[in-house]
Protein backbone atom coordinates (compact mmCIF):
# COMPACT_ATOMS: atom_id res chain seq x y z
CA UNK A 1 0.00 0.00 0.00
CA UNK A 2 2.82 2.44 0.76
CA UNK A 3 4.45 1.93 -2.62
CA UNK A 4 1.08 2.30 -4.36
CA UNK A 5 0.31 5.53 -2.50
CA UNK A 6 3.74 6.88 -3.36
CA UNK A 7 3.29 6.00 -7.04
CA UNK A 8 -0.10 7.71 -7.10
CA UNK A 9 1.40 10.83 -5.58
CA UNK A 10 4.15 10.84 -8.18
CA UNK A 11 1.70 10.34 -11.07
CA UNK A 12 -0.56 13.12 -9.83
CA UNK A 13 2.32 15.55 -10.34
CA UNK A 14 2.67 14.78 -14.06
CA UNK A 15 1.44 17.37 -16.49
CA UNK A 16 -1.85 16.22 -18.06
CA UNK A 17 -1.23 14.86 -21.53
CA UNK A 18 2.54 14.67 -21.04
CA UNK A 19 4.24 11.39 -21.98
CA UNK A 20 5.02 8.97 -19.15
CA UNK A 21 8.75 9.32 -19.86
CA UNK A 22 8.77 12.92 -18.63
CA UNK A 23 11.70 14.59 -16.97
CA UNK A 24 10.73 13.27 -13.52
CA UNK A 25 10.98 9.64 -14.62
CA UNK A 26 13.75 9.88 -17.20
CA UNK A 27 16.88 7.93 -16.39
CA UNK A 28 18.14 6.32 -13.21
CA UNK A 29 18.47 9.61 -11.29
CA UNK A 30 14.84 10.51 -11.97
CA UNK A 31 13.67 7.12 -10.69
CA UNK A 32 15.76 7.38 -7.51
CA UNK A 33 14.56 10.96 -6.93
CA UNK A 34 10.92 9.92 -7.30
CA UNK A 35 11.46 6.95 -5.02
CA UNK A 36 13.10 9.11 -2.32
CA UNK A 37 10.28 11.66 -2.54
CA UNK A 38 7.69 8.91 -2.16
CA UNK A 39 9.46 7.57 0.93
CA UNK A 40 9.66 11.07 2.40
CA UNK A 41 5.95 11.60 1.83
CA UNK A 42 5.16 8.23 3.44
CA UNK A 43 7.36 9.09 6.40
CA UNK A 44 5.60 12.44 6.86
CA UNK A 45 2.17 10.75 6.82
CA UNK A 46 3.36 8.08 9.28
CA UNK A 47 4.67 10.74 11.66
CA UNK A 48 1.42 12.68 11.38
CA UNK A 49 -0.52 9.49 12.15
CA UNK A 50 1.63 8.75 15.20
CA UNK A 51 1.22 12.31 16.46
CA UNK A 52 -2.58 12.07 16.09
CA UNK A 53 -2.57 8.68 17.87
CA UNK A 54 -0.65 10.03 20.87
CA UNK A 55 -2.82 13.13 21.05
CA UNK A 56 -6.00 11.05 21.08
CA UNK A 57 -4.60 8.65 23.68
CA UNK A 58 -3.66 11.50 26.00
CA UNK A 59 -7.08 13.21 25.95
CA UNK A 60 -8.93 11.00 28.50
CA UNK A 61 -6.03 11.14 30.93
CA UNK A 62 -5.81 14.90 30.60
CA UNK A 63 -9.51 15.35 31.27
CA UNK A 64 -9.51 12.92 34.20
CA UNK A 65 -6.52 14.56 35.85
CA UNK A 66 -8.13 18.03 35.62
CA UNK A 67 -11.39 16.98 37.30
CA UNK A 68 -11.70 18.34 40.79
CA UNK A 69 -14.48 18.37 43.33
CA UNK A 70 -17.84 19.82 42.35
CA UNK A 71 -19.11 23.10 43.78
CA UNK A 72 -21.28 22.53 46.86
CA UNK A 73 -24.65 24.20 46.51
CA UNK A 74 -25.36 24.55 42.79
CA UNK A 75 -24.46 20.95 41.91
CA UNK A 76 -26.96 18.08 41.56
CA UNK A 77 -26.58 15.23 44.05
CA UNK A 78 -28.17 11.97 45.17
CA UNK A 79 -30.04 11.11 48.36
CA UNK A 80 -30.78 7.50 49.32
CA UNK A 81 -33.30 6.85 52.12
CA UNK A 82 -33.59 3.26 53.37
CA UNK A 83 -36.84 2.27 55.06
CA UNK A 84 -37.70 -0.97 56.82
CA UNK A 85 -41.36 -1.69 57.49
CA UNK A 86 -42.74 -3.46 60.54
CA UNK A 87 -44.29 -6.89 59.89
CA UNK A 88 -47.63 -6.73 58.07
CA UNK A 89 -47.27 -3.01 57.28
CA UNK A 90 -45.47 -3.11 53.92
CA UNK A 91 -48.67 -2.44 51.94
CA UNK A 92 -49.43 0.61 54.07
CA UNK A 93 -45.88 1.94 53.62
CA UNK A 94 -46.15 1.50 49.83
CA UNK A 95 -49.54 3.24 49.70
CA UNK A 96 -48.32 6.23 51.72
CA UNK A 97 -45.18 6.42 49.60
CA UNK A 98 -47.19 6.33 46.36
CA UNK A 99 -49.29 9.28 47.54
CA UNK A 100 -46.33 11.45 48.54
CA UNK A 101 -44.50 10.59 45.31
CA UNK A 102 -47.35 12.13 43.29
CA UNK A 103 -47.33 15.21 45.51
CA UNK A 104 -43.58 15.69 45.18
CA UNK A 105 -43.77 15.32 41.41
CA UNK A 106 -46.40 18.06 41.21
CA UNK A 107 -44.84 20.47 43.69
CA UNK A 108 -41.05 20.11 43.48
CA UNK A 109 -39.46 20.94 40.12
CA UNK A 110 -36.01 20.67 41.72
CA UNK A 111 -36.55 16.95 42.36
CA UNK A 112 -35.15 15.46 39.15
CA UNK A 113 -35.69 11.81 40.06
CA UNK A 114 -37.85 10.33 42.83
CA UNK A 115 -38.25 6.54 42.95
CA UNK A 116 -39.37 4.06 45.61
CA UNK A 117 -37.83 0.61 45.14
CA UNK A 118 -38.14 -2.76 46.88
CA UNK A 119 -35.24 -4.58 48.51
CA UNK A 120 -34.76 -7.81 46.50
CA UNK A 121 -33.71 -9.72 49.61
CA UNK A 122 -36.19 -8.34 52.16
CA UNK A 123 -39.93 -7.94 51.53
CA UNK A 124 -40.08 -5.30 54.27
CA UNK A 125 -37.18 -3.22 52.94
CA UNK A 126 -37.61 -0.21 50.63
CA UNK A 127 -35.36 2.51 49.23
CA UNK A 128 -36.14 6.05 48.16
CA UNK A 129 -33.71 7.30 45.49
CA UNK A 130 -33.81 11.05 44.98
CA UNK A 131 -31.77 13.27 42.66
CA UNK A 132 -31.82 16.97 43.48
CA UNK A 133 -31.01 19.78 41.06
CA UNK A 134 -29.11 21.61 43.82
CA UNK A 135 -28.97 22.14 47.57
CA UNK A 136 -31.82 24.63 47.48
CA UNK A 137 -34.04 21.86 46.09
CA UNK A 138 -33.30 19.75 49.19
CA UNK A 139 -34.12 22.65 51.51
CA UNK A 140 -37.37 23.14 49.60
CA UNK A 141 -38.15 19.41 49.98
CA UNK A 142 -37.52 19.49 53.72
CA UNK A 143 -39.93 22.41 54.08
CA UNK A 144 -42.61 20.76 51.96
CA UNK A 145 -45.72 20.20 54.10
CA UNK A 146 -46.53 17.08 52.06
CA UNK A 147 -43.23 15.52 53.13
CA UNK A 148 -43.87 16.37 56.77
CA UNK A 149 -47.29 14.74 56.62
CA UNK A 150 -45.81 11.64 54.95
CA UNK A 151 -43.09 11.21 57.55
CA UNK A 152 -45.59 11.60 60.36
CA UNK A 153 -47.90 9.02 58.79
CA UNK A 154 -45.28 6.46 57.76
CA UNK A 155 -43.02 6.54 60.85
CA UNK A 156 -45.27 4.36 63.06
CA UNK A 157 -45.01 1.61 60.41
CA UNK A 158 -41.18 1.57 60.30
CA UNK A 159 -38.50 0.12 62.51
CA UNK A 160 -35.64 1.92 60.72
CA UNK A 161 -35.13 4.94 58.48
CA UNK A 162 -31.61 5.95 57.41
CA UNK A 163 -30.40 8.54 54.90
CA UNK A 164 -27.28 8.69 52.75
CA UNK A 165 -26.21 11.78 50.83
CA UNK A 166 -23.83 11.47 47.87
CA UNK A 167 -22.24 14.52 46.30
CA UNK A 168 -21.47 18.19 46.74
CA UNK A 169 -24.15 19.41 49.14
CA UNK A 170 -24.15 22.79 50.87
CA UNK A 171 -23.46 22.67 54.61
CA UNK A 172 -26.76 24.42 55.30
CA UNK A 173 -28.70 21.67 53.51
CA UNK A 174 -26.78 18.89 55.30
CA UNK A 175 -27.42 20.56 58.65
CA UNK A 176 -31.14 20.94 57.89
CA UNK A 177 -31.36 17.26 56.98
CA UNK A 178 -29.59 16.20 60.19
CA UNK A 179 -31.92 18.47 62.19
CA UNK A 180 -34.80 16.12 61.26
CA UNK A 181 -33.37 13.66 63.79
CA UNK A 182 -32.84 10.91 61.23
CA UNK A 183 -29.57 9.04 60.80
CA UNK A 184 -27.69 10.88 58.02
CA UNK A 185 -24.36 9.91 56.40
CA UNK A 186 -22.88 12.37 53.91
CA UNK A 187 -20.43 10.99 51.36
CA UNK A 188 -18.76 14.24 50.31
CA UNK A 189 -17.72 14.67 46.70
CA UNK A 190 -14.05 14.23 45.83
CA UNK A 191 -14.15 14.52 42.04
CA UNK A 192 -16.37 13.96 39.04
CA UNK A 193 -18.43 15.80 36.48
CA UNK A 194 -22.05 16.63 35.67
CA UNK A 195 -23.08 16.21 32.06
CA UNK A 196 -24.97 19.13 30.56
CA UNK A 197 -28.17 17.68 29.09
CA UNK A 198 -29.67 21.01 28.03
CA UNK A 199 -30.63 21.16 24.32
Amino acid sequence: MIGRAGATTGLSQLTPGAPFSGERFSGKEGFVSAKNQSLEECLVWCLRGLLLFFLLCSVPYGVASEQGSLAAGPSPFVLIARLHALPDTADTVVALSRAVDAQVERGEPGMLLHTFDADPEDALGFVWTEVYADSDALLFHLNNADLGAYLEAVSPHLDSFTIELYGAVADEAVAALRATGNSVTHYANVLGYIRDLSP
